[in-house]
């Protein structure tokens, strides 16, 4: 048996448990080794007093009793500690790294990480999953661990194109009111520029309500969609506050089903991804796979998974460059939109389940 630690029950549409449930959906349908989820249901309060009991007491002492004896696989590097509760069982111990501490990240969350990855060497019987060989590259060189030990498995990207009556049950009340809205400003001519994905630092999205503003006297009237939670409540309501004081038009929207979130791809004219670092960039593969052309920064683990498909910003901070890209795609001849559009879905076909499932099967 396999234990897979997936955390919080609420945070299940993230990208880091999305990357965990599309490769055990995918081991699954070829392995004969049963998979247990290990989990939190936190009703609806993913950092509730409970949670924490849950991950920093009651895990660790399954983990050393109960599931000594099967493999285990770790989602995420935030739960990695666990693996010194693994340091006596002669099974199979596997931590999923996504993305490691950013050297400048002193705030609380980025310590606790750095003390975390700085003790996974001294765990020999350990190996790893990364999204990117990026990723892995940094993992091995800032934190000591042999790269014999590490292996890259990217995120798997299912293209979802559900027809009208699967989407409308399988969308809230909320989720099909937003999309109503979406579709409003699109019947009255907008362009539609979406970004997907948590409000936190790295993510640079404090730059988009210039962007749009920027772009707007020339590429005509456009209508920023923004969907994700909220990491840091700070920014989201700076964010917030951007848009209305640019003028712009804007949605936003917290926490949504996969279905709505494709629904959005579906519907973007253009996806911008500004972030300032990523482990690998799941949504850009996402939203090429859901047929949306994609303008994105420059930095290393973009570079890795587009592979020439997507628009790639150099100068990340510097709004004019963005708007200017904005602007061309948005007034690009249809012609030309193909070709992007083709570029991406073919792209994104590199991390089909059948490619990232066939490598995995060797490591588990």
């Amino acid at each position: 048996m396999i234990a897979w630690v997936i955390g919080p029950k609420s945070r299940f549409n993230t990208g880091v448990a999305k990357y965990s449930f599309e490769l055990i959906d995918g081991l699954k349908a070829g392995c004969e080794k049963e998979i247990r989820n290990l989990y939190y249901e936190d009703g609806g309060h993913p950092n509730s007093l409970g949670r924490y009991v849950w991950q920093f007491v009651f895990l660790p002492i399954i983990t050393l009793i109960k599931y000594n004896r099967c493999d285990y696989v770790i989602y995420q590097e935030a739960f990695a500690f666990l693996t010194l509760f693994r340091l006596f069982s002669k099974k199979k111990t596997v931590v999923i790294i996504h993305h490691v501490p950013e050297v400048r990240d002193n705030s609380l969350k980025g310590l606790y990480l750095k003390v975390i990855f700085f003790g996974l060497k001294f765990n020999t019987k350990v190996c790893y999953l990364t999204p990117s060989e990026f990723t892995k590259g940094c993992l091995s060189k800032y934190y000591g661990i042999d790269k014999d030990k590490i292996f890259e498995i990217s995120n798997i990207i299912k293209e979802v194109v559900p027809n009208v009556y699967e989407l409308d049950c399988a969308l809230s009340r909320d989720e099909e009111d937003f999309i109503e809205g979406i579709l409003n400003y699109k019947n009255q001519g907008y362009k539609v520029v979406s970004n997907v994905g948590s409000f936190e630092a790295r993510k640079n999205v404090l730059i988009l309500p210039k962007v749009i503003k920027g772009a707007e006297n020339d590429a005509g009237n456009i209508v920023l969609v923004k969907v994700g939670v909220a990491i840091d409540e700070n920014i989201e309501n700076e964010f917030r506050k951007e848009c209305h004081s640019f003028g712009i038009h804007s949605m936003i929207y917290g926490a949504a089903s996969n279905e709505m979130i494709s629904k959005v791809y579906q519907l973007t004219d253009v996806y911008l991804a500004p972030s300032t670092y990523e482990g690998f960039g799941r949504t850009i593969i996402e939203a090429q796979a859901n047929s949306s052309v994609v303008i994105a920064s420059d930095i290393a683990a973009h570079r890795e998974i587009t592979h020439g498909s997507a628009i790639l910003i150099k100068d990340i901070h510097d709004i004019e460059k963005w708007v200017v890209e904005l602007v061309r795609i948005l007034t690009s001849e249809r012609h030309e939109i193909d070709e992007l559009i083709v570029s991406g879905v073919a792209n994104s076909k590199l991390f089909s389940p059948e490619c990232v499932i066939k490598k995995l099967a060797k490591i588990l």
